[in-house]
């Protein structure tokens, strides 16, 4: 669910690419690659260490899913 959500927007914000142009849409863009890098490191420690890490807005909508 996190990095789906992540990749929805990065792909929203490469149509919308125009409307934002400039430093102002790549900072956004970037900004998102670099939120989705620390997550993916912070996942990746959690679940080595054997611990449950809920991703406050993912874990709400897999659990909905889920059920």
């Amino acid at each position: 669910m996190v990095f789906g959500g992540l990749t929805i927007l990065r792909i929203a914000l490469a149509f919308m690419g125009g409307l934002f142009g400039g430093f102002f849409g790549w900072g956004i863009f970037a900004l998102l690659g670099l939120v989705g890098l620390i997550l993916w490191v912070l996942l990746m420690i959690k679940a080595y260490q054997h611990e449950t890490f809920r991703v406050p807005i993912a874990a709400d909508i897999a659990d909905s899913i889920a059920k």
